[in-house]
């Protein structure tokens, strides 16, 4: 694929692989969202991991370039001594996969290459053994999984780890689209963050879906200042307002 502007928006039928093209997008960027990627469609054993590699019935490995990026993961012997450490140390079980991942670049016209490892068990627990070399690149991947387990007092505490400033323009972005809100904040570390409005307020765990995935989704973006986001919107949050 080729072509890409500063914002790109894939849509399409159900099934046409537009989250798979978000997935590859992901890992191309920073190969780290594995652990991500490799858990977010649900846990249904280490059949999870390697259905990633299979394509009719055929086992390959995943091989993504572009923009002067490349990247390759395939499934690797797992090390004797890693499993016996993470059996011992983390509790892991002692069948596990182990996935090789090679990821090269260039910054600055210096080759950056790390290479690490990712190893899973049949629980679903992982554990990365990392040799890396330089930054990596700024980046986010939010999904409805992301979304619905970050704590709401979480996202309210990624804003203003950016200062208040960020918090302003997030409560801009909020009033586009709810402009009766006046403003959101933590009163109560029991109740978490709380709405404003004229009347009264109300606790942001009893706002609707939508205002809460809303909330959750700019604080991520608040959250990156040069970097690149990835964005899977579940239809049933999308509004004809929100694409303004």
């Amino acid at each position: 694929m080729e072509g890409f502007s500063n914002l790109n928006i894939f849509v399409g039928k159900n099934n046409s692989g537009k989250s798979s093209v978000l997935e590859a997008l992901a890992i191309l960027i920073d190969p780290y969202n594995i652990r991500h990627i490799v858990k977010r469609r649900g846990w249904f054993g280490l059949d999870s991991v390697m259905s990633i590699f299979r394509y009719r019935d055929v086992e390959e490995p995943i091989e993504i370039k572009g923009n002067g990026i490349e990247l390759k993961v395939e499934r690797g012997i797992p090390v004797a001594e890693h499993v016996e450490f993470l059996v011992k140390t983390k509790g892991f079980k002692e069948y596990v996969i182990r996935l090789k991942v090679n990821h090269k670049r260039f910054e600055d016209k210096k080759l950056i290459a790390n290479a690490f490892d990712v190893y899973v068990d049949s629980d679903g627990r992982l554990h990365k053994f990392i040799k890396t070399e330089g930054k990596p690149l700024e980046s986010v991947f939010i999904d409805y999984k992301v979304i619905h387990e970050v704590g709401l007092k979480e996202a309210y505490s990624m804003v203003f780890e950016r200062g208040y400033k960020a918090h302003k323009r997030l409560m801009e972005v909020i009033n586009r689209v709810y402009p009766d809100v006046i403003d959101v904040r933590l009163f109560s570390e029991k109740i978490g963050p709380e709405v404003i409005y004229e009347t009264g307020r109300v606790p942001m765990y009893a706002m609707g879906d939508g205002f809460k995935s809303a909330y959750v989704t700019l604080a991520f973006l608040m959250n990156i200042e040069n970097g690149y986001i990835i964005y899977e919107e579940p239809e049933n949050y999308q509004h004809p307002s929100s694409r303004e």
